[in-house]
């Protein structure tokens, strides 16, 4: 796998812990440098956040597929994805649980990916 599929990935990763959600794959060692599967926050539904990201951002979060339709969604790091995009997704992604209620520190998951693109 590219090392800069991988960067981004673990990059991501960081930041969505940052926000305060949960991956489904809890191991970064486990985890996939395409694709990052990301529980939602309790009391916001897959739908929700999928609608207002790509409402309010033009950004485009995939859904879980089959028994996790609805229950997942996911973010991709695979291709000519830059840096500038992976922190676009994450502030895009913040401001929209931000709407949706979630309760966490605005610019954690930013900040996670400043840090770990500054330290890799």
């Amino acid at each position: 796998m590219n090392a800069r599929h991988k960067k981004h990935a673990m990059a991501l990763r960081a930041a969505i812990r940052a926000i305060g959600l949960e991956l489904v794959v809890k191991d970064d060692k486990d985890a996939s440098h395409s694709i990052t599967s990301i529980l939602p926050p309790d009391g916001i539904s897959v739908p929700d956040i999928r609608k207002t990201i790509t409402k309010d951002f033009d950004i485009v979060v995939a859904n879980g597929q089959n028994a996790l339709k609805d229950k997942i969604f996911r973010i991709g790091t695979l291709g000519f994805v830059s840096e500038r995009d992976v922190i676009t997704a994450v502030g895009s992604l913040e401001a929209t649980l931000l709407k949706l209620g979630h309760k966490f520190v605005p610019g954690s998951g930013v900040a996670a990916l400043i840090k770990y693109f500054n330290e890799n």
